[in-house]
This record gives structure tokens, C-alpha cells and sequence, in this order.
């Protein structure tokens, strides 16, 4: 029986292959011939050196970089210096003071007062006994917490001329006289009432 000798057939790798195809000159012109397999592999490495950072040469090994003036955030390019500069300022900004005393200072016109006749006895020629009570109301623009404060107040229109009274207060609750009376010298004698004076204790 006759021995059979195994027979080897060489497959030249891709590298071979494109040094081989790089390797062919044109005998009449003495240029290399270029054809479109060795213009898809320097395309395929234009793209990587701009999109991916680098790629190495399938014909030398070596290492294309990327364009890091251009792309300066390829992969393979330094770290781009930063431009910004922290503030070392520590410098506060200042605030109007409050003039908390100027703040709680009630005044007369921050006051309204309407006076009710609750009810009223005349004696001829002697005059009448009117029985009457006010109504105070805070109407200032500054919301009172805790100040506290005494208003004086004066009825007009009695026999014995003004009468004078007060009420105080501590925030937006006020004491006062739930009944006051006064003589008048006729039945048709009119009643008016005004605050005077504001006293603010805190």
C-alpha cells in the first residue's frame, strides 16, 4: 500500500495579505497599484483615529493618535484644563438694619373709634343722662404682636365739656370700658369721640 504524505496549504494572515496587496507596483509606471481594498483600510483607520482615540495599523502595529487639538475629549488625549477659577470672595452682602423700636410704635391715626348711645334719660330742663359705650379698632398697616400701649380718647358734647378716658392694649387685644356715661345740657345734644394721645410702653 502506498504512503499518502499530508498536504499543507497555507492561508497568508489578513496582515499578509494587505502588505502583499501594498507591495505591488505597476512594472510599465513604476507607481504602486492601489486598489480598493488599500483605500478601505486607510479609511477604517481615519475613523478610528477620530472617533475612537487611535487604532493600531493592521500593516505596522503602530498606534495612530487622535487629532487632540480637534477632538480635545478623544480617548488617548489629555484632560482638558479647566477654565474655571473659583471665587475666594467671603464677602457678605449687608442688610438694611430693622429699626425694631420705629416698628411697634403705635400712633393716634392707627386708631378708629365710633361711639354707640346705648341709652338715654332727659329731665326737662336739666338735661339728659346718656349711657354709651365705644367701639376701638386697630386700623394701622404695621400687624401688632406684643406691644403694648395705652390710647387716650375724649368725648365732645357734654354739659361739663370733654370728656376724657382711656383704654389699653397688648397686641391686637384691647381693654376698655364696656360702659361710660355722661350729662348733657339738652335731648339734642350730639356726642363725638377722638383719640388724643398713644402711649407706647415696649
Amino acid at each position: 500500500m502506498a504512503a499518502h504524505n499530508p498536504i499543507l496549504v497555507t492561508t497568508p494572515s489578513p496582515l499578509a495579505t494587505l502588505q502583499h496587496h501594498r507591495a505591488k507596483i505597476d512594472v510599465s509606471t513604476g507607481s504602486p497599484i492601489v486598489n480598493r481594498f488599500t483605500v478601505a483600510a486607510a479609511a477604517l483607520l481615519a475613523a478610528c483615529g477620530a472617533l475612537l482615540g487611535g487604532c493600531s495599523s493592521p500593516t505596522t502595529g503602530s498606534a495612530i493618535g487622535p487629532d487632540c487639538e480637534k477632538y480635545p475629549y478623544s480617548v488617548g488625549c489629555p484632560t482638558p484644563k479647566s477654565t474655571y477659577t473659583p471665587s475666594t470672595s467671603t464677602t457678605q452682602p449687608t442688610l438694611p438694619a430693622l429699626d425694631v423700636a420705629a416698628a411697634r410704635q403705635v400712633k393716634t391715626e392707627d386708631f378708629t373709634l365710633t361711639l354707640n348711645v346705648l341709652s338715654k334719660k332727659c329731665f326737662g330742663s336739666a338735661g339728659c343722662l346718656l349711657t354709651y359705650a365705644i367701639d376701638p379698632v386697630y386700623a394701622g398697616s404695621t400687624p401688632l404682636t406684643s406691644q403694648e400701649y395705652t390710647v387716650t380718647y375724649q368725648v365732645t358734647g357734654g354739659k361739663d365739656g370733654p370728656q376724657i378716658n382711656s383704654f389699653t392694649g397688648v397686641g391686637e387685644q384691647i381693654r376698655y370700658d364696656k360702659e361710660e356715661s355722661i350729662q348733657t345740657s339738652s335731648s339734642k345734644a350730639t356726642l363725638k369721640v377722638e383719640v388724643t394721645n398713644v402711649l407706647n410702653r415696649s
